[in-house]
């Protein structure tokens, strides 16, 4: 049986979709709050927020930094996982040649942006 295979164009949107959501999940279940008040704690303007929401654009490490700090000083319980989601995620299973780079490079970026994140941490 042949998995499902979708084009380059169609992983980046995917990935695009799942980093929102979970970027949603955290302001919205996570800690409860606007998008306004998200925009105070990482630094930027309300409309940004919206748009990592959308999927269009993505926060910065420092962004990211700025929203676990303040989960931890809130003493919401914190998984810098949170950012990233699961690498089981289907569009890293299910995917031809030319998607393959390009999730593959999205995901080694997530992965680096998350070693960052964790050398922060115990910086800290």
């Amino acid at each position: 049986m042949n998995s499902p295979t979708i084009s380059a164009s169609e992983a980046r949107r995917e990935a695009s979709r799942s980093r929102a959501a979970r970027m949603k999940h955290i302001r919205s279940a996570i800690f409860r709050i606007t998008q306004i008040e998200m925009a105070e704690i990482a630094g930027v303007e309300q409309p940004t927020v919206s748009r990592w929401e959308k999927g269009t654009h993505e926060p910065s490490l420092t962004n990211l930094e700025r929203i676990r700090a303040e989960a931890v000083r809130r003493g919401l319980a914190w998984d810098d996982g949170l950012f990233f989601g699961s690498a089981g995620h289907p569009v890293l299973q299910n995917h031809v040649s030319g998607a393959r780079t390009s999730t593959v490079c999205s995901a080694q970026r997530d992965s680096e942006t998350r070693a960052r994140l964790e050398s922060t941490r115990r910086a800290s």
